[in-house]
């Protein structure tokens, strides 16, 4: 990523001519398309499987999160609408149109299906709404989209540093501490819960006999 250096205008910290540096805003482009493209793949993937029914339809009772017992649980054909509008909103993600609306939308459909039962509960489908949230109000749809293309005065070539630094900073909150939940027993010498997820693969085509093997 090329950064742009300027001087600070009169009047600016350090501190903010450093967090207010502009930076080239193609990294976040090439986030956004990826993130796009994975939220649709990730749904085609679920409706697929058959875990929309499974997780969602057939299931008579879900354990509520604290707080979220008002949040509704779709029926089963709006459950599936849900989830292909999830995929075409993951769609107009990463082709950047109509971008801020798409990410709201995004965000709130994604976590409404992510609150009704903690039980389905992964720290990277948490991330994904935390991305989504942070995507509504940063200007990551302003290069290489077509809002940039074709809504007058959106095209940007640069953006703050400090947008940058921010979805850093909460992408690596989720490793760090993935990380250091990891330093037990547990992971460290039992291989676990790994070794149950690969043993449970050991159908796998020319690599699924090694699964099951402790080393």
């Amino acid at each position: 990523m090329g950064d742009y250096e300027q001087e600070a205008p009169a009047g600016r910290t350090t501190a903010e001519s450093i967090l207010c540096r502009p930076v080239d805003a193609a990294s976040l482009a090439a986030f956004r398309i990826g993130f796009g493209i994975l939220l649709a793949a990730g749904t085609i993937r679920f409706m697929a499987e058959g875990w929309v029914d499974v997780l969602f339809v057939e299931p008579r009772f879900f354990f509520r999160y604290y707080g979220f017992d008002w949040v509704p649980v779709p029926g089963p054909t709006l459950v599936h609408v849900l989830y292909v509008a999830l995929c075409l909103l993951g769609i107009a993600f990463a082709a950047g149109i109509y971008f801020r609306y798409v990410a709201l939308l995004l965000f709130l459909g994604f976590s409404w299906v992510e609150l009704v039962d903690v039980s389905n509960y992964l720290n990277h489908y948490y991330l994904v709404s935390l991305l989504l949230l942070l995507s509504v109000f940063l200007p990551i749809g302003s290069t290489w989209s077509l809002d940039a293309r074709f809504r007058h005065g959106l095209p940007r070539e640069t953006v703050p540093v400090w947008v940058l630094y921010l979805f850093r900073f909460q992408v690596a909150v989720v490793y760090v501490f993935a990380g250091l939940a990891k330093l037990g027993a547990d992971w460290l010498l039992y291989a676990q819960p790994l070794g149950i997820w690969l043993a449970a693969r050991d159908e796998m085509p020319v690599i699924g006999g090694l699964f099951g093997l402790p080393w």
